[in-house]
């Protein structure tokens, strides 16, 4: 599908155009059933497998107590037993099963997390909402855990006909006559493996089908008031929309007849990407603006795009400046360059377009990834994955805070808060110049921002406290090199200069002929003098 990429960092664009040339119609997918006699249906439960991932063990058996594989939640189509799967039922005595003599369709496994409802507590209806089976009187019979469907998950099955008389939900492993499992018709991967078949938009076209449009054009899906928010800075962001004439809709304030009204009727849909903007499976035709809490793509949005014909523009509003994991957090966002850009081109007004970061949002960003991670064992082992001594860089962030919580205010107590703050960027830009040795992709500004020898803060208040509307890195590459200024004190604009005088002859910025050629030439280059950093 073809996107708008000119409003993301240069690291992401890459993975995006990947995303969105990606085919998310599931190939060679059959509405298929299958009917086990005397199937048992086993309730859920969670558990942590020998790795320590976080898994469900839950489903259909059939009548000689064997996993019927065509009821469990897979992600990825090689149907393994990967995180958050469900690829095997708890161990029950069969001779302990109630029995009821009725025939039942599977609905599946019900999730009480809004987003992973959409996508895979709702992908075996298609069948029931095919068939007569309500007059008949045939029931759903489902599985859940912790919590049954109520609020805008009852009202999803109520829009559908789906009382609850015809649904139920199982607490105890229960033997039926017959139990009819649905092929799932929508499949969410750990890597591409995501795809979803015609079927799957069958409950929501109805409910679409079923809602009077609202007058309503302009609509910014916020999550400022999700009372487990784990995203700072939306506030700005969302008064800016609010400022640009967006209508501010909360999703999980609204009830859902009302959230489908709102989006039916809307020409342009903004919000920050997450379980909010899933809510497009009730739009459709109509543009999108998906902001990006953080590096990584999301390509569940990107199939709801293409499942709903909806354009779709991508903007990084990330300041995220230690590595977080998409279900975890937090997230840190400010209205900054990219969302400066994109309003201008759409002839809006940047309103709270700011370079910087506040001390409160850093302070609040830190506490929260070190409580995050801190306490989420699994979490922790995802980020150690990716990153080295993670679990160590946790204790530390945890630990400041836990000594510091009653004096974040005091100025020795934020002096230290931004020396954690541009240490933990600094590593970050080091991981970055890490995986991208190769420059040769990234702009030559950026090859600046996001050198390891580049530092923003410590330029702006040495070179730049009487410039305006420039950001440093542009200032460097195209001003500042020429009167001598240096990057950080980690590297010498003049040193570097005398050292090479072909560079100096050629007016070459020194710091982007390093990073892009000169280190892989083995040149050298000297530090500033004398460093307060």
């Amino acid at each position: 599908m073809v996107g708008d990429l000119q409003f993301l960092n240069q690291e992401t664009v890459a993975q995006y155009q990947s995303m969105m040339e990606h085919n998310f119609l599931w190939p060679n997918w059959e509405p298929t059933v299958e009917c086990i006699d005397n199937g048992i249906i086993v309730p859920a439960e969670a558990f942590n497998d020998e790795l320590g991932n976080y898994k469900y063990r839950g489903g259909v058996l059939d009548a000689e107590g064997e996993f019927v594989k065509s009821s469990g939640l897979y992600k990825g189509l090689d149907f393994g037993k990967e995180l958050l799967s469900m690829a095997e039922c708890p161990v029950i005595n069969p001779d302990d099963c109630l029995y009821i003599d009725e025939e039942v369709v599977y609905y599946g496994f019900f999730i009480y997390h809004w987003g992973h409802f959409l996508f895979e507590s709702t992908n075996r209806l298609w069948y029931y909402l095919q068939g007569d089976f309500k007059a008949r009187g045939t029931r759903l019979a489902g599985i859940y855990l912790n919590k049954k469907p109520d609020g805008n998950f009852q009202s999803f099955h109520e829009l559908l006909g789906i009382e609850q008389d015809d649904l139920m939900f199982l607490n105890r492993p229960i033997r039926f006559k017959r139990v009819i499992v649905p092929k799932a018709s929508c499949i969410l991967g750990s890597t591409r493996d995501f795809y979803y078949s015609k079927e799957f938009l069958i409950p929501f076209n109805i409910i679409y089908d079923s809602i009077t449009a609202s007058p309503s054009k302009k609509i910014y899906l916020t999550r400022a008031e999700l009372q487990m928010g784990n995203t700072i800075g939306e506030e700005a962001i969302e008064d800016n929309f609010r400022r640009n004439g967006f209508e501010i809709i909360a999703p999980e304030n609204e009830t859902l007849p009302r959230l489908v009204s709102l989006l039916k009727g809307a020409e342009v849909v903004a919000g920050l990407s997450g379980s909010n903007t899933h809510n497009f499976l009730f739009a459709s035709g109509c543009k999108a603006v998906i902001l990006n809490r953080m590096q990584g793509t999301n390509y569940p949005q990107e199939m709801v795009h293409q499942s709903r014909n909806i354009q779709a523009v991508y903007i990084d509003v990330y300041s995220t400046f230690l590595p977080v994991t998409h279900g975890n957090g937090p997230f840190l966002v400010t209205v900054n360059e990219n969302l400066f850009n994109y309003q201008t081109i759409a002839g809006m007004f940047p309103y709270n377009f700011s370079s910087h970061i506040s001390d409160d949002e850093i302070a609040t960003f830190l506490k929260e990834w070190g409580r995050i991670y801190h306490g989420n064992e699994s979490a922790a082992t995802l980020l150690e994955l990716y990153y080295n001594d993670m679990k160590k860089i946790i204790e530390q962030n945890y630990s400041f805070f836990l000594k510091n919580e009653q004096g974040i205010q005091n100025k020795v107590t934020k002096r230290k808060i931004h020396f954690l703050y541009w240490l933990h960027k600094y590593g970050l830009k080091k991981i970055h110049e890490m995986v991208n040795t190769d420059k040769s992709r990234l702009s030559d500004l950026n090859v600046i921002k996001y050198s390891y020898y580049f530092n923003e803060r410590w330029y702006r208040k040495k070179y730049m406290i009487n410039v305006k509307n420039v950001e440093p890195a542009e200032h460097y590459l195209y001003i500042g090199f020429k009167d001598g200024n240096d990057p950080s004190p980690r590297f010498s604009t003049d040193g570097y200069l005398n050292l090479y005088p072909d560079i100096r002859e050629g007016t070459i910025n020194p710091l982007w002929h390093y990073e892009k050629h000169g280190k892989y030439e083995g040149r050298q280059f000297v530090k500033k003098a004398k460093s307060n950093f």
